[in-house]
């Protein structure tokens, strides 16, 4: 247990640290004469994602520990004025400084394996004209989509950019735009990519730009008849059961030449044949470095579990109100760097670091709101 002096005085560098961070520049309106200033508003949203409340419920609450609060009905009046650009431009500059102050430490001195996916955030209210169709889930088939880059890399998982896409966006811009901002503060050595990216446009974006990618490849009655083909030619890999086979210069709906790697491992069942995994990549592949890349696919999954713990900071609400779930969708995203960030950082974070969860992060954000520090 930390003493109640060493927890007060984490809590005021947490509260310095988001003063300088998260409340400043907020996107709300505020005229000379309002009742609450930007930062009376974003400590009404802040104590909500701290307890898992609705905005109106973590009003409410607040409303009894302490004076002049704003209700729900008036923080979403003063965020509703903002526009999608003055967002993103707040979420830009906010995590342009956490990335920065983690370039100072050394943390991207070196280059970086990034995930790129999208997440989607179900609507379960009215629709909206952003909104995709999506696969039905949990009761709804419409959802919010943002697309987003981040380090899958052990001690180092910041979200280096995101964008909202919606039906009529351009894929592969928004993939350069995410490139090019992340390309600001770490070289990329490799970026791991769900199939939902395997396709001519894409493909042909990345090999022309020279960008290093890994793709697991959509099966089609094509590719699953090369693999058959495969099958008879593949190459043993030395001291593991696994095998592979590469094919060079594969055409790609007639546009593309691409490079793919088919990798066989044994099923667990005797009567089964080997299992395949089949993806794209403009790397160098050889008998020598291949497993490395078949295994190092598994690191995608540092940026699912990146979307489950930004969730838990995402601001609950049933607003139809685009620009207000996009705020809250950005606040996710630098809460979670701002937790990264701390986690890293020298004293008085060190007695801390392997217990300094997100869940702890939230208890200091709420007490320093009800009660100062």
């Amino acid at each position: 247990m930390l003493s109640i002096a060493y927890n007060k005085k984490i809590g005021k560098e947490v509260k310095k640290a988001i003063q300088k961070y998260i409340y400043s520049s907020f996107p709300a309106t505020e005229r000379y004469n309002a009742d609450y200033t930007r930062h009376n508003l974003l400590d009404v949203i802040m104590y909500s994602i701290a307890n898992d409340y609705f905005i109106e419920e973590g009003s409410e609450l607040l409303k009894m520990r302490r004076k002049k609060i704003a209700d729900g009905n008036t923080v979403f009046y003063r965020i509703k004025p903002a526009t999608v650009s003055q967002v993103i431009s707040y979420s830009n500059t906010i995590n342009e400084q956490i990335l920065t102050n983690a370039k100072s430490l050394g943390i991207l001195n070196k280059p970086c394996i990034c995930g790129l996916d999208w997440h989607d955030l179900e609507l379960y209210s009215k629709k909206i004209k952003e909104d995709i169709r999506t696969k039905p889930k949990d009761g709804t088939d419409y959802a919010l989509r943002y697309l987003s880059i981040e380090s899958v890399e052990e001690g180092k998982r910041f979200t280096f950019h995101a964008v909202p896409i919606n039906p009529f966006t351009n894929l592969c811009e928004a993939v350069s735009k995410l490139i090019s901002k992340t390309r600001e503060y770490v070289d990329i050595k490799l970026i791991l990519m769900d199939r939902g990216f395997f396709s001519a446009d894409m493909l042909e974006f990345l090999i022309g730009n020279n960008i290093p990618h890994m793709i697991p490849a959509r099966r089609n009655k094509k590719i699953d008849a090369l693999e058959r083909a495969v099958r008879l030619k593949r190459l043993p890999i030395p001291n593991t059961p696994d095998s592979f086979y590469v094919v060079d210069n594969y055409p790609l709906a007639g546009r593309v030449k691409i490079k793919l790697v088919f990798y066989f491992t044994p099923s667990k069942e005797p009567d089964e044949t080997d299992k395949c995994f089949i993806f794209t990549t403009n790397l160098e592949v050889d008998i020598k470095n291949v497993k490395k890349l078949a295994d190092l696919y598994r690191k995608r999954w540092g940026i699912e579990t990146g979307y489950r713990v930004k969730d838990r900071v995402l601001g609950r609400t049933c607003s139809t109100n685009y620009v207000a779930r996009l705020l809250f969708l950005f606040l996710s995203i630098l809460l979670y760097n701002f937790w990264t960030l701390l986690r890293i950082l020298k004293p008085p974070w060190t007695r801390v670091y392997k217990r300094f969860t997100l869940n702890k992060l939230k208890k200091l954000i709420r007490e320093c709101i009800e009660f100062g520090c």
